[in-house]
């Protein structure tokens, strides 16, 4: 399971897809993940498990398991662990 891969570490990356269209990745961490900013790529993700508040632009979610949102190009957003 990832969490025992990832059980060591603070966060862990794991490329699912990566060419010209798509760029795929599943994150597990247990920091805050640090504001961040795209302007060629279209961001959208899962929370798969636990909790945290999203900060997109002027906007702030709270989101759970099997919460989806995506996020629009040239916003910052960042991610807090609750």
């Amino acid at each position: 399971m990832l969490a025992e891969k990832a059980a060591d570490k603070k966060m862990f990356i794991k490329v699912i897809r990566e060419d010209e269209e798509i760029f795929q990745s599943l994150i597990w961490t247990k920091d805050d993940y640090p504001d961040e900013v795209h302007d060629d790529l279209q961001v959208c993700f899962m929370i798969l498990e636990g909790d945290c508040k999203c900060y997109v632009g002027e906007k702030v979610l709270r989101m759970g398991p099997c919460d989806f949102f995506e996020i629009p190009m040239h916003l910052h957003h960042d991610i807090k662990i609750v």
